[in-house]
Parts: structure tokens; C-alpha cells; sequence
């Protein structure tokens, strides 16, 4: 019984290490989308050399297939405006390129960001954009600032990064089949000893 728990134990490390080797192997797969999907240009976006204000992951917020909540941190003396409509880019091979909306009809109002502070705004990618495969992201959101004679603002785009993870049932799900395998492993070596050994009893015979 003792060696028995060893044999699940070291395959239960085993399965530990193929499911992360595994994951790290389709990280590193093209992202691939529905062709309706996903336009086919590279993306026109330039990373920004403005501080004023940045766009970061929210702290404590869980990233995943439903939603993502992001954080607009104004670091300047005047106040800065934000709308909902935003872009979420896909990162396929080396290039971004833009994912196109299923469902994505915006209000069109603007929101203030107050000098030397911080909003966050909720994303909600399941509705937005339907159940997106694991893969590296980025959204990028416009900000606004000095009006325009005449009309509109002057603005400045911002950006940031995430990954999507995969199902964390698939990986339970893996290790789980791992430790099946390993467990009806055992019994099979167990039968061939016996049955090796009732054969040397009997040629001993």
C-alpha cells in the first residue's frame, strides 16, 4: 500500500509538470479567431511617450474570458476625459491586429478623470466579443483633453497588456486522467507479478 500512495505521488508531480509544459506549448500557438472575426491588417497603434495618463490592469481585478477591469490613472494637473468605445487587439503570431466586436453598440458620452487620480471601467469581454480562446491581448482606450475650436477634443490613445488564460477545469481535468493512468498503471504491474510469479510455481512444479 505504502509503494502504492509512492507510485500516485510521483505521478501526480509528473502530470503537475506536463500540464505546465503542456500550457506553456500553447501559449506559444498562433491565436486563432473566427475569420469574421479577426481583421487581417497589422495593427496602426504606437506605443505613447505621454505620462499624463496611463491605462493598467486594476488591482485585485481577476482576468478572464467574461470580463477585465481596467484602470485609467490621470497624473497630471488638469483634468482628462475617457469614453466607452475602446479597441481589443490580438496578438497572432508577431503582429497585433484588431478583433472585431460581436456585440458593440456604445453610448457615446464622456467621463472625467479628476487631476492626480484614478477610475476603473469594467469590461465585458463575453459580451463583447463572444468566448475568446486563450492568448496575449491588449486594449487600447482614447483620451481626451484640450477642446478643439470648433468642436471635439484633442486626444491621445493608451494601452495595456493581458493574457487569457485557459480553462483551469482542463487542467484539473489532466491531472486528474494522470493520476487514473498511474493508479490503473499500477494495478496492471501488479497482475503481470502475479501472474509471473504463479508461472515460476508452476514450471518450479
Amino acid at each position: 500500500m505504502k509503494r502504492q500512495w509512492i507510485v500516485i505521488f510521483f505521478a501526480f508531480l509528473v502530470a503537475i509538470y506536463v500540464d505546465s509544459s503542456r500550457n506553456q506549448w500553447l501559449m506559444s500557438i498562433p491565436l486563432r479567431l473566427d475569420n469574421q472575426q479577426l481583421t487581417r491588417m497589422p495593427s496602426r497603434f504606437e506605443y505613447p511617450q505621454q505620462t499624463a495618463v496611463t491605462l493598467s490592469i486594476a488591482p485585485d481585478t481577476t482576468i478572464s474570458r467574461e470580463s477585465i477591469t481596467v484602470r485609467f490613472t490621470n497624473n497630471s494637473d488638469i483634468e482628462h476625459g475617457y469614453g466607452l468605445p475602446f479597441i481589443l487587439e490580438a496578438k497572432v503570431g508577431s503582429f497585433w491586429t484588431k478583433v472585431d466586436f460581436l456585440n458593440g453598440n456604445f453610448v457615446l458620452p464622456m467621463f472625467i478623470i479628476p487631476p492626480y487620480s484614478y477610475v476603473d471601467l469594467n469590461k465585458d469581454l463575453q459580451q463583447l466579443f463572444g468566448d475568446l480562446p486563450r492568448g496575449e491581448y491588449r486594449i487600447i482606450h482614447d483620451v481626451f483633453y484640450d477642446p478643439i475650436p470648433g468642436g471635439g477634443y484633442s486626444s491621445f490613445q493608451v494601452m495595456v497588456e493581458f493574457t487569457l488564460p485557459g480553462h483551469g477545469y482542463n487542467n484539473i481535468m489532466f491531472i486528474l486522467c494522470g493520476l487514473i493512468f498511474a493508479l490503473l498503471l499500477f494495478k496492471v504491474v501488479g497482475i503481470l507479478k502475479k501472474m509471473y510469479r504463479r508461472k515460476g510455481m508452476n514450471d518450479g512444479t
